[in-house]
């Protein structure tokens, strides 16, 4: 007979022979009874008998004799099945007393072999985050509860989401704890897990552990493999045998991980006051936190539902994926939530996307897309496949668990079904309370609701100020929208939109009864916003489409409440500028009004009026003005025409108006308010300010900005006295002041006035709202108006920041804010980076407003100045031939604003070097602008200087300087002596006088200019540097070269400072600078000074563009008077071919470089080709410029002494006399170049003369 059988058969008969046989019948203790009981269903299931018998007399209250007499006869008939059993297996004595002996050394041995051993949750292939400060805390509070119960169990729980981390967080606190332990080696520990996901997985780890600390083997074998005990007998019988050993090790630590319902698996865990089970404690990780006990000396729960420290997670990601790439880790961290699980799963996808040969270099930003578009599902199949320690992926577990849970409790199906219809945003608690309250189906009050969904670990709770707020991660998000919707019927969804819709109205009545409506407390309503704006997605498709009418046709709730209902949400999305959500629900209160009898003409106008607002903000200005219309009727009709209700029906349709550009009856309407409004409410009432405030809109719009001042002054008065200082409609009049004042060119006032609007608007609106964002627009503006380039960076980044958070990537005003920062790029120098800028902002307008849409013609007008600056001048002319066109189609040929349109496409032509076609584009804009303004008009300016531009590269200095003293006379009279366009004119016309001759003349009209700018702009304005530059250039013409060199100095001192050192404007400075240093005679600092220009202008504006010709040019002549020919040839002919390229083969500037070759090659004496390239470069004077043009001399200058050299005088003294002649003519006789021109004459007459005489003498001797 085999030892175990022996040994339980032995224990059987030692029970009847010496317990049983001499118990008095029907006497026993309880207790004697259950140990009685156990004994013999222990040795039964050993023995592989039925204890089914022995289960049933357990369970008896009472024995009565006949049931006692049956027990007798069963248990006889039991002993006979027992002997015949014995029979069959027994052996020969020697053998039974060797089993016997074997079995008592092993009893003997096995006590003294217990050793410690660590069995961790299994852990994945990829890098584990460390998570030390989680490992930390966890760690100090098992210590804690560990001295607290130093002789009894105690329990930490560890609960958290799918994905959360749990199991490898438990991994990480139960290694540090086994390190910590074993530094003690006198008595043994060890750390197990036990794998709680299902009962098959639990009981599996108790045999591990059973194994683990040497039970015996082979009852641990019979229990597990048995097929007549249940699950809960076989652990319950290994929970007994490892009783008999937990109590030889000094400390040890339980892992229960997985727990998916703490109820059904804590019967099968060791129980506190179990006297074996001491000295140990238990660390349990669970989704399930509603059956976690409370807090107490042997009990702790600590939630990891929010996922890894931030810092941790970006590194995390670093480490899975191999890749860095800064702060954009950050976003894919915040992405997911810093969900440990969703974080392993997107580093070993970008890592083995890298792996392939498709797309080596994908990254973080890639995977935000995919994320973008719905694809995270596809992204988790990676790291599943990889690594068998996730037995699911993050999605595939969340949805688990909320089908779990919606399956098993109906208010959190109920809670799910309203995050589905909300964002992921956090939810006020109150109104999940009012959506579960409102299902008629819940018999549950308020208290009992929160205890349910409080105690669910994919809901995540914070206190706020506002109160308690309830959320989900994104993936619960995501997973429980798919799963709500799997699930849920038509007809059952529509009426959870309703719910949801009253839910919130709700909350609205109980906690913003007065403030709903009130710009000035819209902080109070803003963390409704995200989610009205995503349950209007689901009202327009419940609501909007007639296939899913049904629930207003049920009429589930009252009429008159629901479209309150809807009008109420459209006003807070309207006050926060959500227009598509405000659009969506107001047009919905606006079907149910047009479907219902009971419904009046007051309400048709009330929505309508309303409806008008939204789609005026939207664009939509012909719908707005008809929807308006139709309001002003049904109240007209209704109320009569001096109803006060009629005014704000004539402020919309006077806006409206105004923004189509009829601002004569947008003027009338807002004057029939206003006449309402003081005969009803008085001037002083705080809505006539508002009025005020339209008609000032009008006047700013009609150019009249004196009288949109005095309207702005009067509607501040009144706020300010009935609104006090900080209110948000005072915010209103400050801005429109400030705009106002900066086109007054008051720029100081204009942003003090800017800067209390955005005070008033953080106070009242917070950090986010869109108007603090035109504020920050508006003071982007005047600083850049200020020259505080970087500060007007910064504002209008703010703004964009704002803009593209609340508006979305592709919304007008964040391609308005795009336009600015590429303004702003502009002026740094950053001409790449403004053409981007500029790129986006017409990609979203073009998207938006469609090709033919008015509002692309300030991007076409930017992005033509961007390509004038970066010397694409096909391409500038191109935009501005476009902006030109729109201004046709929308304006007509006769309309002002085309002059504007011919003006820039005159400045391309003009920077094309074709002065004719500029000069006559000039006079097309003059022509319309004097049809349609007076002649003294600020815009004429504009046409007289340009004008005066081509007739100065045309040559016609006479006529140039004329058009500039009209435009400057112009300016003076409109403008006054201190304007910003005063100073631009004052330094045209020096620069012309300065071609004149005229330096003295000139270097004044600088000085004005510099005193203006100094005044307007402060002295490290970057303008102020261009006067000082151009000063600098007078003096060197004025031969006073230290001083030219102070100016320089200071003009580069500012551009260094505010441009940066690699600015273009930069550049023309060193330019300059080493052309003054070259007439010092210093070339060699003249040199540096060309080549850093050099450097700058490459690497700004690229190796063809045509400055880089001009500094090439300079460079080589430079280079020339040091000595270096070839340098010098090599840089003329780059200049050359520059020119080339950019202006064709016969524009004047060729000739220049013709003019400078020529003379290397007469250095180096190649007197041929130095003859061929002057006369190349006197056929291009010849066809470009006047015969008697100064620079027509300086080629017949030069070919004379070409000529001389070859030996041809007679030719060298024709061109000698004709270049003296134009000098005389152009110079005046003391120029020098005059002299220098006379005195070569005299030379070749001389030389003539010599000539003569010999060939006289030669003839002489002949004869």
């Amino acid at each position: 007979m085999a030892c175990a059988v022996r040994s339980n058969a032995d224990d059987l008969r030692e029970f009847r022979n010496e317990e049983f046989a001499h118990m008095p019948h029907g006497q026993l203790p309880d207790l004697q009874f259950i140990l009685a009981v156990r004994k013999v269903e222990y040795a039964f299931q050993c023995l592989s008998l039925s204890t089914t018998e022995i289960k049933h007399i357990f369970k008896q209250k009472s024995f009565p004799t006949e049931e006692l007499e049956n027990v007798w006869k069963n248990v006889k008939s039991l002993y006979e099945e027992l002997h015949v059993t014995n029979v069959k297996l027994q052996i020969s004595e020697e053998e039974r007393q060797f089993l016997e002996e074997h079995h008592r050394n092993l009893e003997e041995q096995v006590p003294k072999n217990v050793s410690p051993f660590c069995i961790l949750p299994p852990k994945p292939s990829h890098e584990i985050a460390p998570r030390e400060s989680e490992v930390g805390k966890i760690t100090k509070q098992l210590e804690r509860l560990r001295e607290a119960n130093e002789n009894g169990l105690s329990y930490l729980y560890i609960s958290g989401n799918p994905g959360s981390g749990k199991s490898q967080l438990a991994g990480l606190v139960a290694q540090k704890f086994y390190e910590a332990a074993n530094i003690d080696l006198k008595t043994p520990t060890f750390v197990m897990t036990l794998n709680a996901e299902s009962s098959k997985t639990l009981l599996e780890s108790y045999v591990s552990l059973a194994r683990q600390i040497k039970c015996n083997e082979h009852t641990v074998m019979f229990t597990l493999n048995s097929t007549k005990m249940q699950f809960e007998e076989k652990v319950n019988n290994l929970k007994d045998l490892l009783a008999t050993k937990i109590p030889l090790y000094g400390s040890w630590l339980l892992v229960v991980d997985n727990v998916t319902s703490l109820s059904e698996v804590n019967d099968f865990l060791p129980q506190p006051r179990n006297e074996p089970w001491t000295k140990g404690q238990l660390l349990i990780t669970t989704q399930n936190t509603s059956s976690i006990p409370s807090e107490s000396s042997f009990v702790s729960h600590i939630s990891v539902s929010k996922g890894m420290m931030p810092t941790d997670a970006t590194s995390f990601l670093q480490k899975v994926s191999g890749i860095r790439q800064q702060g954009v880790e950050d976003k894919v961290a915040e992405a997911l939530d810093y969900q440990p699980l969703a974080l392993a799963s997107a580093g070993v996808y970008v890592r083995k996307v890298r792996e392939s040969q498709v797309h080596r270099n994908f990254g973080w930003k890639d995977y935000l897309e995919k994320l973008e578009r719905g694809m995270r599902t596809r992204t988790e199949t990676k790291l599943i496949e990889t690594n068998p320690c996730y037995g699911k992926s993050m999605t595939v577990a969340t949805k688990l668990a909320i089908e779990r849970a919606i399956d098993n409790d109906t208010v959190v199906k109920s809670a799910f079904t309203l995050f589905s219809l909300c964002s992921p945003q956090p939810l006020h608690l109150d109104i999940v309370m009012n959506y579960i309250l409102n299902d008629k189906n819940l018999f549950l009050d308020k208290e009992e609701i929160a205890l349910q969904i409080q105690g669910y670990s994919l809901f995540m709770f914070e206190e706020r100020e506002k109160g308690t707020f309830a959320s989900t991660h994104r993936v619960v998000h995501e997973v429980s929208k798919s799963v709500i919707n799997e699930c849920q019927e038509t007809d059952k969804h529509g009426q959870s939109v309703a719910l949801a819709v009253m839910s919130f109205n709700q909350f609205i009545d109980s906690h913003l009864p007065q403030t709903w409506n009130e710009q000035n407390s819209i902080c109070d309503s803003e963390h409704l916003i995200s989610h009205l704006n995503a349950l209007a997605v689901e009202v327009e498709n419940v609501f909007l489409h007639e296939e899913k009418y049904q629930v207003i046709k049920k009429e589930v709730f009252k009429f008159s409440n629901l479209v309150e209902y809807f009008r109420r949400l459209a006003v807070i999305c309207r006050n926060h500028c959500e227009f598509s959500g405000a659009k969506v629900y107001c047009e919905t209160a606006l079907k149910l009004v047009e479907n219902s009898e009971a419904s009046g003409g007051v309400d048709h106008a009330e929505i309508y009026s309303l409806l008008s607002i939204i789609l005026w903000k939207m664009g939509g200005l012909q719908e707005a003005k008809v929807y308006c219309e139709r309001a002003l009727d049904i109240n007209f009709s209704e109320l009569g025409p001096q109803h006060v209700a009629l005014v704000a029906t004539y402020n919309v349709l006077g806006l409206v108006q105004r923004e189509l550009g009829d601002l004569k009856n947008s003027k009338k309407n807002h004057e029939r308010a206003l006449d309402i409004q003081l005969k009803h409410l008085g001037p002083q009432h705080v809505d006539v300010a508002n009025t005020y405030h339209h008609l000032g809109n009008v006047q700013h719009n009609s150019v009249d900005l004196k009288q949109a001042m005095e309207y702005y002054k009067r509607a501040l008065e009144i706020q300010r006295k009935n609104l006090g200082d900080d209110h948000i409609f005072v915010a209103f009049s400050f801005s429109n002041m400030g705009v106002v004042e900066s086109e007054l060119g008051n720029l100081q006032r204009a942003k003090d006035h800017f800067k209390r609007t955005l005070d008033i608007r953080l106070k009242a609106l917070g950090n986010e709202h869109v108007d603090v964002a035109r504020s920050c627009f508006d003071l982007g503006v005047v600083q850049y108006e200020l020259g505080d380039l970087q500060g007007a960076k910064e504002y209008y980044e703010r703004a964009l920041d704002i803009r593209f958070q609340k508006l979305g990537p592709e919304n007008i005003p964040v391609a308005h804010t795009l336009c600015e920062l590429g303004d702003v790029q502009r002026e740094l120098g950053h001409l790449q980076q403004a053409k981007e800028y500029y790129e986006r902002a017409l990609n979203i307008k073009l998207k938006k407003l469609g090709p033919e849409h008015f509002d692309l013609l300030s991007i076409y007008l930017n992005m033509g100045v961007v390509q004038s600056k970066l010397g694409n001048l096909k391409q500038t002319k191109e935009y501005h031939e476009k902006a030109l066109a729109l201004r046709l189609t929308n304006l007509g040929p006769d309309h002002v604003d085309i002059a504007n349109s011919y003006h820039h496409l005159g400045n391309v032509q003009f920077a094309l070097n074709n002065a004719q076609q500029a000069k006559e584009l000039y006079e097309r804009a003059l022509k319309v602008q004097l049809k349609n303004l007076e002649r003294d008009h600020v815009y004429m300016a504009f046409s007289y200087e340009g004008l005066g531009s081509a007739h100065r590269e045309l040559g016609d200095l006479v006529k140039a300087k004329g058009n500039y003293e009209l435009a400057l006379n112009i300016r003076l009279k409109k403008l006054g002596p201190e304007h910003d366009d005063v100073a631009s004119t004052h330094h045209n016309l020096s620069m012309l006088q300065r071609e004149l001759g005229e330096l003295q003349q000139a270097k004044e009209h600088l000085e004005c200019a510099l005193n203006i700018m100094l005044k307007k702009l402060g002295p490290e304005h970057v303008d102020v540097a261009r006067v000082y530059d151009d000063l600098g250039n007078v003096q060197r013409d004025l031969g006073d070269w230290q001083k030219a060199t102070e100016y320089y100095e200071r003009a580069l001192n500012i551009r260094l400072k505010k441009l940066g050192p690699g600015h273009a404007e930069v550049a023309s400075t060193y330019h300059s600078w080493g052309y003054v240093q070259c007439q010092l005679g210093d070339l060699q600092k003249s040199k540096e000074c060309y080549e850093r220009a050099l450097a700058i202008r490459q690497k700004n504006l690229g190796c063809e563009h045509i400055d880089m010709a001009n500094t090439y040019h300079h460079l080589g002549v430079a280079e020339s008077q040091l000595g270096n020919l070839q340098r010098a040839k090599k840089c003329h002919e780059q200049a050359l071919a520059i020119r080339l390229k950019n202006l064709g083969p016969d524009h004047v500037d060729m000739a220049n470089s013709y003019h400078h070759l020529g003379n290397i090659q007469f250095a180096m004496n190649n007197v041929q080709q130095a003859k061929e390239l002057h006369e190349r470069a006197l056929g291009i004077q010849m066809k470009n410029l006047e015969p008697d043009h100064v620079y027509v001399a300086f080629s017949l200058h030069n070919l004379g002494e070409v000529q001389r050299e070859l030996g041809d005088l007679v030719k060298a003294k024709e061109n000698f006399e004709h270049a003296l002649n134009i000098r005389l003519k152009k110079l005046g006789p003391e120029h020098a170049d005059v002299w220098s021109t006379h005195h070569e004459l005299c030379n070749i007459q001389r030389a003539l003369t010599v000539e003569r005489d010999h060939e006289g003498k030669k003839c002489c001797v002949i004869s």
